[in-house]
């Protein structure tokens, strides 16, 4: 399977769906064939820049540095925005914990889309 078949509108496939869309907008003259060359593409480029195991916490400290393959917002009020629309920002702790994880909740998800794809990391 290369394709991620999305059925429903749970959090997890608006999630994944996210990010798949952050990196085609990255890369808007890529043409990629698959979710899966989409993933492997990151991969690539995460592994190009840090000599690590791509772990879900160096995978958020890489996406932190803002990198430019995968457009995810860095600006907190972009991030709730985001986080309201997810359902996750319902009051003011749950708000600052959403920002706070951002980047380690990009990098879970795109992990178990890896995971889901068997996609090696």
């Amino acid at each position: 399977m290369d394709n991620i078949q999305f059925n429903r509108k749970c959090r997890q496939e608006i999630q994944w769906r996210y990010i798949l869309n952050a990196i085609q907008m990255a890369n808007p003259d890529a043409i990629f064939v698959s979710h899966k060359e989409m993933l492997k593409y990151i991969i690539y480029e995460f592994h190009w820049d840090s000599n690590v195991e791509l772990t879900a916490t160096a995978f958020a400290k890489w996406l932190e540095q803002k990198q430019i393959c995968i457009a995810i917002p860095h600006d907190k009020a972009t991030i709730i925005a985001i986080g309201k629309a997810w359902g996750f920002c319902r009051t003011k702790n749950s708000t600052d914990r959403f920002v706070e994880t951002w980047y380690e909740r990009i990098a879970q998800k795109f992990i178990q889309m890896c995971n889901k794809l068997n996609v090696e990391l």
